[in-house]
């Protein structure tokens, strides 16, 4: 388990003082894997250098598996080698001199001599964590005639061949080109299930978030701003920010206008058309909202559908071929929405077509007062 309280973090600028880290809180529980995810600048790899030791933290207090490892408050603070964790940085940091099995058996040959292990122990422990990345047999290939993929392969076995009880990830795919790099994802993500291990893991990429991930942290200016599990983080973010940043969405700014009869919903009038939300709790009519939605959340079709709420009418601007979707600028009245469409309707620049946006789709990800 790690543990993350009150963690502050600066440097110091020319520009003056920077705050790397304001007051993150989060909790790993014991074999989960758990993501922090946001832009460059936010704060994601200084957390995990704080919970590795590579950063002397300014407040706050980290404890890994029931043991405080840093704390300004009580002055602790438990060298990163002392730490029972593994990481594995953006660049690999293989040692190029040595082949494939001693980059392996580096940390273990460094362990101290009351924990010193027999010739045949090392030769076992390094055997399975290479087995447990597929680089069986590659034992004495030199480390730099590795393939990228086989390289990333190595650093992850150098980091579990101890057995740590946590293991740290900074950005270890993406340095892979994005074929091999999605095979990653799933070989990386089975690794960390059949260990059982628990996994801190830094990126900007959303898309490992959402497919890797027991729960995602979302951050922003130093900051945590919503902890959910990737299926609610996607589909229930709590702010325009999320909305954007996890995949893309269509942004209306909108006023409430009125709740339609039977409780089913609140009318928004839009600007470009009135849309039937379901809005959070304590929204009176004259409110202002932002709803959101995504583009693979539209409905599109060339005739208008009888009887539908929600409809929007546009004319493509322009579009992108995907194989088996069209990447679709519909432009309705001033605004440009984008929309996901199947390739089978054949649209073409110019044409006209339909959007209907189902009511559960229409998330609200901000609210004010009138």
């Amino acid at each position: 388990m790690v543990k993350v309280q009150g963690l502050i973090k600066h440097y110091e600028a020319e520009s003056g003082e920077v705050q790397a880290v304001r007051g993150v809180d989060f909790e790993v529980p014991e074999g989960k894997f758990f993501t922090l995810l946001g832009p460059s600048g936010c704060g994601k790899t200084t957390t995990l250098r704080s919970v590795a030791g590579l950063e002397q933290i300014d407040d706050g207090e980290i404890e890994i598996d029931g043991r405080v490892v840093a704390s300004v408050v009580r002055g602790v603070f438990v060298r990163p080698h002392q730490r029972d964790i593994g990481m594995v940085f953006q660049s690999y940091a293989i040692w190029p001199h040595m082949n494939v099995f001693e980059n392996v058996a580096f940390p273990l040959r460094q362990m101290k001599k009351k924990k010193k292990l027999s010739r045949s122990v090392l030769k076992e422990k390094v055997k399975r964590a290479l087995s447990l990345v597929h680089l069986d047999g590659l034992e004495e290939r030199p480390a730099p005639q590795l393939s990228g993929g086989q390289q990333q392969r190595l650093a992850l076995a150098r980091a579990i061949v101890r057995e740590p009880k946590v293991l740290l990830l900074d950005e270890p795919l993406s340095n892979l080109d994005a074929q091999l790099r999605a095979e990653m994802r799933f070989e990386l993500k089975g690794l960390v299930k059949r260990l059982g291990i628990t996994t801190l893991y830094v990126t900007h990429d959303q898309l490992e978030a959402l497919t890797m991930s027991d729960q995602v942290a979302v951050m922003h200016g130093g900051k945590i701003v919503q902890v959910s599990s990737p299926q609610d983080l996607y589909r229930k973010p709590s702010n325009q920010f999320i909305a954007g940043f996890l995949g893309a969405s269509n942004f209306f700014t909108g006023v409430v206008r009125g709740v339609e009869k039977g409780g089913q919903g609140s009318v928004v009038d839009i600007g470009v058309g009135q849309m039937l939300c379901n809005l959070p709790a304590g929204v009176k009519v004259g409110g202002k909202v932002v709803l959101a939605v995504r583009p693979e959340h539209f409905e599109v079709s060339r005739k208008k559908p009888e009887g539908a709420i929600n409809v929007l009418k546009g004319k493509v601007a322009s579009l992108l071929f995907l194989g088996d979707a069209l990447d679709c600028h519909v432009e309705v009245g001033e605004q440009q929405i984008h929309v996901r469409a199947p390739a089978s309707l054949g649209l073409q620049d110019g044409d006209d077509l339909f959007l209907m946006v189902p009511t559960e789709h229409c998330m609200t990800v901000e609210c004010q007062e009138n």
